[in-house]
């Protein structure tokens, strides 16, 4: 890592300090609180639903599919809901899911209020279909990592939270930008969603904005450094 890049971070990190007013990160978490059955309004994670979207911008174009595992994994006394995002990058453009190039898992559970919690991640990239690195992976009460709200249970516009806090892994912090969006995606129009800016004192300067649709989850991603979109563009339920 450069010096200039260490030094950025650690500008970017005092800079959060100041926004959320909390000099020490130590959540609360009682295990017995806690849910892997996650069904918030602008979040629910139903065993085996299946979301793909698709991916444009200047890099080219890639095919994102997640799905909401069965499994419950207990991380720290605290039952979790897995959800597996694979990308497929299209090197061709033929609409054709070539290479993988990452699959990712992300563990969540809902506590008793109702806020969704990420207690970690299992980061897995590959170079021509081999395995390179599992950087950015962590878990609750693993070498400092936090766990952290990644959906409030009463999202208020202008409120900031950590989503987790894994020292030079992740270290994602969400703004709420709007509770009642109205988002259009593709031909579909989705009415009340939830608008959210993330950033991370990891990348400084690359923030994303998610729209979360009510009773389907992230239906739009925009990275307001590249311009790149991430939409859904279809959605399937166990059974159908």
């Amino acid at each position: 890592m450069q010096l200039q890049e260490i030094e950025e971070r650690s500008e970017a990190r005092l800079q959060l300090l100041e926004i959320t007013g909390t000099a020490v990160y130590a959540p609360a978490i009682d295990p017995a609180t806690f849910s892997a059955d996650v069904d918030h309004p602008c979040f629910p994670l139903p065993i085996g639903r299946r979301l793909v979207y698709e991916k444009s911008g200047a890099e080219g174009s890639e095919r994102v599919v997640r799905v909401v595992r069965g499994e419950t994994r207990i991380i720290a006394g605290v039952p979790c809901r897995g959800v597996t995002e694979t990308v497929f990058e299209d090197e061709d453009d033929d609409g054709e899911d070539d290479d993988v190039v990452e699959d990712t898992t992300e563990w969540f559970s809902v506590d008793a209020r109702g806020n969704v919690w990420m207690f970690g991640e299992d980061v897995r990239i590959y170079e021509e279909g081999h395995l390179v690195s599992i950087e950015g992976s962590w878990r609750h009460g693993r070498r400092g990592a936090l766990a952290g709200i990644a959906v409030l249970a009463a999202p208020m516009d202008g409120v900031v939270h950590r989503q987790q806090l894994a020292p030079n892994a992740a270290e994602n912090v969400v703004e709420v930008l709007s509770s009642a969006d109205l988002v259009v995606v593709g031909r579909r129009v989705y009415a009340g969603c939830l608008t959210t800016l993330d950033s991370t004192p990891l990348e400084p300067g690359h923030v994303e904005c998610k729209s979360f649709a009510p009773g389907v989850g992230v239906v739009r991603e925009v990275d307001l450094q590249t311009g790149e979109t991430l939409d859904l563009v279809s959605i399937t339920d166990l059974g159908e």
